[in-house]
């Protein structure tokens, strides 16, 4: 699942808040055992990544793959997996209706890369999970 994490230079994208370097720890933390902190983390990524929206940060097409394979886990707790899919969704949305100028060259291929993943995601053997993957 953590293919490629280290690959990344974390330190030179942006989220909502300055440099992506804590997400990395935050996508781990959402695959962890504990419930709280999992879902903590998953809702610090919502906020780090979209929060209000209005554009489509450096760090998002980095951080899409890795949140497509956590939503994708069965052996992530299901509430993280969850918000994960929201956050996908809210920044799938987003980046339909937000000027060009606010998108992150590298989201559309990014998107494009992760949406047969996605779609992987209907037949998913968790009922939410399928229908949080329609709304995406």
């Amino acid at each position: 699942m953590w293919e490629g994490l280290d690959a990344v230079d974390w330190a030179a994208l942006k989220h909502n808040y300055g440099s992506a370097e804590d997400v990395p720890v935050l996508l781990q933390r959402c695959a962890g055992p504990d419930p709280e902190d999992a879902g903590h983390a998953a809702f610090e990524l919502l906020n780090h990544l979209f929060h209000q929206g209005g554009w489509i940060c450096s760090a998002v097409p980095a951080t899409l793959p890795f949140l497509v394979r956590l939503a994708a886990r069965p052996d992530v707790l299901v509430p993280s997996r969850r918000v994960v899919l929201e956050l996908v969704s809210r920044l799938a949305a987003e980046a339909g209706q937000a000027a060009d100028r606010f998108l992150d060259p590298g989201w559309q291929l990014a998107w494009e890369q992760a949406l047969p993943n996605v779609l992987a995601l209907l037949t998913d053997p968790v009922p939410e999970i399928r229908r949080d993957a329609q709304v995406t």
